[in-house]
């Protein structure tokens, strides 16, 4: 994937708690959020520049 875009979401997509834009073409992206709280779901959403040529995978460790 190139161009990436990382965010941490809350309460079914309706609060972005942390967000990590594109830096370069190829790049390791993380996002840091202190202050999760037990029980309480989060999503991640992953996107990248618009164009095929963009498209690919990532990992989530």
């Amino acid at each position: 994937m190139q161009y990436p875009y990382l965010a941490l979401w809350s309460r079914e997509w309706h609060d972005r708690v942390g967000l990590r834009n594109r830096i370069g073409q190829y790049t390791d992206l993380e996002v840091d959020y202190y202050g999760l709280t037990p029980g309480v779901v989060y999503y991640i959403s992953v996107d990248n520049l618009t164009g095929a040529g963009y498209r690919g995978t990532f990992n989530c460790v």
